[in-house]
């Protein structure tokens, strides 16, 4: 996996129980639309080719499943992925992504 998509599965992962947190149901948490990059600050350097082409090796891994619209979601792997290697959730995975972003 390269570094950038490791930052957007981290920052996908960590928006995905940031939502479930205000209320959100799971099915409803793990969808983003397709203005995800224009809308989270993280990617607003990112080109549009950039963000896709990252997007599609995240969906070529099985992390994501992509719409034809430009929408996307997080797979069961992805979830079960993140979950393991960030034990202790929200708190671990801000920390991680405060050290990705410069």
């Amino acid at each position: 996996m390269t570094k950038d998509a490791e930052k957007l599965i981290c920052i996908c992962y960590h928006d995905y129980l940031s939502k479930i947190k205000a209320g959100s149901s799971k099915t409803e948490a793990k969808c983003f639309s397709q203005n995800y990059q224009n809308e989270n600050s993280h990617f607003s350097s990112w080109h549009k080719d950039d963000f896709s082409s990252t997007r599609d090796e995240l969906c070529k891994l099985g992390f994501l499943k992509v719409w034809i619209s430009g929408s996307f979601e997080l797979t069961p792997n992805a979830i079960e992925y993140m979950e393991n290697r960030f034990k202790n959730n929200l708190k671990e995975i801000t920390k991680f992504i405060s050290q990705l972003i410069p």
